[in-house]
């Protein structure tokens, strides 16, 4: 059973996390077979009464599903401006192994580790290897089980959306988002699936706001939960890519740090370009 833990709100005050209210509220009616549902009668919330939150033996205290149930509607929208596309076919299930022992060892373990961590999300992950070496494709497993409120970016994604954004000077009746908005978004994604950080072209601008979204996430990393990839090194990431967002994403207290050293592409394995 998981314990929610609580967070300080903008005033302060403790209040218990939404991120891990809502994995309580999953593992909950997982365990009943049934998805996640409010009941309500006469339009009041019958969990609750209209309260929002609730005291539980197994959890402790937490928002109710209601809440639960309201920010993943707005998650649902909020996201759908955002998110890449992933490998809509990925799973854990067809996730293949390939190359010589040594190799599908590292990729067998990436598998299995991020397998568990998918069933009880906690804390970060950062895996670094090569392209070609199945990262999108798990996190694309992982997106597909908790949208909305998981949100999958590539980093190319997150680039060519804030270009785009910074060009609305005001929005209009098409709800076009400006780059607070998309700041404020992916900042506050309870997973955030970021995918091939370091590709980026606008090097410098872009690395600004994905330094803003990490630093954001880091003072709350386990309301925030967030596995990252790259197919550079880390000693590459620290000293030509961004100290700081390195400095985070390689925490050693914070994130389980996957290294895929040493393997190759499935593309050159297969004899593919």
């Amino acid at each position: 059973m998981r314990q929610v833990m609580t967070v300080a709100d903008a005033d302060g005050n403790e209040i218990p996390s939404m991120t891990e209210s809502y994995l309580a509220w999953r593992e909950w009616f997982g365990m009943k077979g049934e998805p996640i549902h409010s009941s309500k009668r006469n339009g009041v919330c019958m969990y609750c009464g209209g309260w929002k939150e609730l005291v539980t033996e197994q959890y402790g205290r937490l928002w109710c599903v209601c809440a639960v149930e309201e920010r993943t509607r707005i998650l649902q929208l909020q996201h759908s401006e955002f998110r890449s596309l992933g490998n809509q076919l990925a799973s854990f299930e067809n996730f293949e192994i390939w190359g010589e022992i040594l190799q599908a060892d590292k990729l067998i373990g990436m598998r299995d580790y991020l397998s568990d961590w998918s069933k009880s999300p906690k804390g970060w992950v950062t895996i670094i290897g090569p392209p070609g070496t199945g990262k999108s494709h798990l996190l694309s497993a992982i997106n597909k089980m908790y949208m909305p409120w998981s949100l999958y970016m590539t980093s190319a994604d997150f680039e060519s959306k804030a270009f785009k954004a910074t060009k609305v000077k005001k929005k209009d009746e098409d709800n076009e988002y400006d780059l607070e908005d998309m700041l404020n978004v992916i900042s506050q994604a309870p997973i955030l699936l970021f995918d091939d950080i370091g590709a980026e072209y606008g090097k410098d601008f872009v690395i600004s706001l994905i330094r803003h979204v990490f630093d954001f996430r880091y003072q709350r990393p386990n309301e925030y939960l967030t596995i990252s990839t790259s197919n550079h090194p880390m000693s590459e990431l620290t000293s030509k890519w961004d100290a700081r967002v390195s400095d985070r994403i390689f925490d050693k207290k914070l994130s389980h740090i996957i290294s895929l050293g040493g393997c190759q592409s499935w593309r050159r394995t297969n004899g593919n370009s």
